[in-house]
């Protein structure tokens, strides 16, 4: 299952230089694993790609090096991935090669 990440109020806060900024998704999905664990799968439907001032690569890093780590450390809201997808029309062959290396 999945949902837009719309009016949700999901966001990560990542750092520009010295300012703070929020970081909202495109879509959140929950996704189960070969081995049956289930995985909140972070979907970035790649608006961000052709950034020039390096918003794309500073929401990436804090999305996988610090807001995931934490998050999956706490193990309160389950395990979390990030995925980005930056060939619209591979879509679906993109989210299942990600759910296979969950």
């Amino acid at each position: 299952c999945y949902v837009k990440n719309h009016f949700l109020g999901f966001k990560i806060l990542y750092m520009l230089g010295v300012e703070e900024h929020p970081y909202l998704p495109d879509f959140i999905a929950r996704v189960t694993t070969p081995i049956g664990e289930v995985v909140n799968l972070i979907i970035e439907i790649s608006g961000f790609s052709n950034d020039d001032i390096g918003k794309k690569d500073a929401k990436r890093h804090y999305t996988q090096d610090y807001w995931m780590p934490a998050a999956n450390n706490m193990k309160k809201y389950g395990r979390w991935a990030f995925v980005e997808v930056s060939d619209i029309n591979n879509i679906k062959q993109i989210l299942k090669q990600k759910i296979q290396e969950l």
